[in-house]
């Protein structure tokens, strides 16, 4: 597999943990918008994963957010960086919900949906806090 780094920008934490941020460059990876969604997601897949048990712990934990005390400023319910962000199996690319041609109704129902659904994660709380 041909590889190139495209660009980088290495960044540090307050407590100096460095971090990247970068954009790849694949030779022969599928196109969004050319290949099927699950082309994609399948060449993922075979480079990147969330799967905690192919991992080692420290990493794991190291990768692994926890809320502070910044995550809720002024008594927010919610943590304004919106975690924890949905569970996934696998992965998938979700193409947007084309609002414009939904009814009110529907646009209720979602938006209902969206409430009960980020209500429960909320509630799941890590034990590793």
């Amino acid at each position: 597999m041909d590889l190139y780094w495209i660009f980088s920008v290495t960044e540090f934490q307050n407590r100096g943990s460095e971090y990247d941020h970068g954009l790849l460059w694949v030779a022969n990876a599928p196109t969004y918008g050319l290949d099927f969604n699950k082309i994609i997601e399948n060449f993922v897949d075979k480079y990147i994963t969330c799967d905690n048990e192919k991992l080692t712990p420290n990493f794991c934990e190291a990768q692994q957010y926890h809320h502070k005390k910044t995550c809720r400023k002024k008594n927010q319910v919610i943590c304004h960086f919106n975690f924890p962000w949905s569970p996934m199996e696998e992965t998938q690319i979700i193409e947007p919900i084309p609002l414009g041609n939904l009814s009110p109704l529907e646009k209720t129902c979602l938006n209902e949906i969206n409430y009960k659904f980020f209500d429960e994660l909320n509630k799941m709380e890590l034990q590793t806090h």
